[in-house]
């Protein structure tokens, strides 16, 4: 699961497309409101240190407080539609599906070098300005996407001699990537599990010999 395409509006947030559909708006009180794709079920998910607090409304039973930003959902899913295609990388992501998990956007941060997403489930996305990918998941494994569009997946459970070995990448662009990645991670004030997680995808350089 990754952030497929997004829109900013500063004075509203951060409206984003998930790659299985899901719809959703990162506002900037920091709560989420999400909605699946082809489904009229609304996920409303309040700040960040309460995540666990969701509410699941029908577009009928939807709460009238809540209104407002079921209007700026809507128009920042539209703004996506009109300007992004729908198309979908199914091998970056591939791993065990987790139906009971919330799919959610939750901190977004931009730097000079490019855009870095926490997603729920422990997922770190960083979305560099040459078109790279780097996505860090919590059960070691890392895939890359190149600026020519190539894809790499490393599994950190069988070493670093496997980016010498096996690697159908730039190694040495992948590395600069990478350590862009620790830099953000090292100074980003991030929650404890996804900084636990961050840090297990964190292999050393493979010395040179």
């Amino acid at each position: 699961m990754y952030v497929m395409n997004w829109v900013a509006l500063p004075k509203y947030g951060l409206g984003f497309r998930l790659s299985d559909g899901t719809m959703g708006t990162l506002f900037n009180d920091n709560t989420s409101l999400l909605q699946p794709s082809n489904s009229d079920e609304y996920l409303y998910v309040r700040p960040y240190e309460n995540r666990s607090s969701i509410g699941r409304y029908r577009d009928a039973e939807f709460p009238a407080p809540l209104n407002k930003k079921r209007v700026l959902l809507h128009a920042f899913g539209d703004k996506i539609a009109q300007n992004f295609s729908a198309r979908v990388d199914r091998d970056i992501a591939a791993g065990e599906d987790e139906p009971a998990l919330v799919r959610c956007l939750l901190q977004a941060l931009t730097t000079n070098v490019g855009i870095v997403f926490i997603l729920m489930g422990n997922v770190l996305q960083f979305n560099m300005h040459d078109h790279s990918k780097l996505f860090l998941y919590r059960d070691s494994h890392i895939y890359y996407k190149n600026p020519n569009g190539g894809k790499w997946h490393f599994d950190l459970r069988q070493g670093p001699e496997m980016l010498l070995r096996n690697a159908t990448i730039d190694v040495e662009q992948f590395l600069l990537c990478l350590a862009y990645a620790q830099k953000v991670l090292h100074k980003w004030d991030l929650p404890a599990t996804a900084a636990a997680a961050a840090a297990a995808a964190a292999p050393r350089p493979p010395s040179k010999r």
